[in-house]
């Protein structure tokens, strides 16, 4: 009973709270989904200026991530905080190109933020931080625009044998 709602009160902090500058000038809001990706954990971490946030907590609409990595390679969500409109984020696994050499796994992280555009200037353009974190790697850090951030990086997997869609094990 306490672990839901240490979650549910981590996550909301995580949201609330705003984030040291990474630009001069601004301060930013945080949001960051947890996944697994071939046995690895993963954080994923976008970022927004403080001053968009009213943008981002009126929009229509969740937060979509969309994780590429090679046919086979076992993922899923282990946190999904709810996000700056208080709707949890949508997180989409798909197969991507490439394949899994020596356990290491070409993934790509992609992210959209809605904004309700009513509350941005004609044409504003939304800058997005986009942070993945693997337990066993450096951080990886670009940035974008709330219409779509994307990273690419190879992780290292944890999982010994990975799984096949055959169901066949290496």
């Amino acid at each position: 009973m306490m672990r839901p709602m240490l979650a549910v009160l981590l996550a909301t902090l995580a949201v609330a709270m705003p984030a040291s500058p990474a630009r001069a000038g601004w301060s930013w809001c945080r949001s960051d989904p947890v996944v697994t990706i071939g046995g690895t954990t993963v954080d994923i971490s976008v970022a927004i200026p403080e001053e968009y946030l009213p943008a981002a907590v009126g929009a229509d609409g969740s937060m979509r991530f969309e994780i590429r990595t090679p046919k086979g390679v076992k993922r899923h969500v282990v946190l999904s905080d709810l996000g700056y409109n208080l709707q949890r984020a949508e997180i989409a696994f798909a197969d991507g190109g490439g394949s899994v050499t020596d356990g290491l796994i070409p993934t790509r992280v992609a992210v959209q933020v809605p904004m309700d555009e009513s509350l941005l200037a004609p044409g504003e353009v939304v800058p997005v931080e986009l942070t993945v974190v693997p337990v066993n790697g450096a951080p990886v850090v670009v940035q974008g625009t709330s219409e779509r951030t994307v990273v690419d990086l190879t992780l290292l997997g944890q999982d010994s044998p990975v799984l096949l869609d055959t169901g066949d094990f290496l």
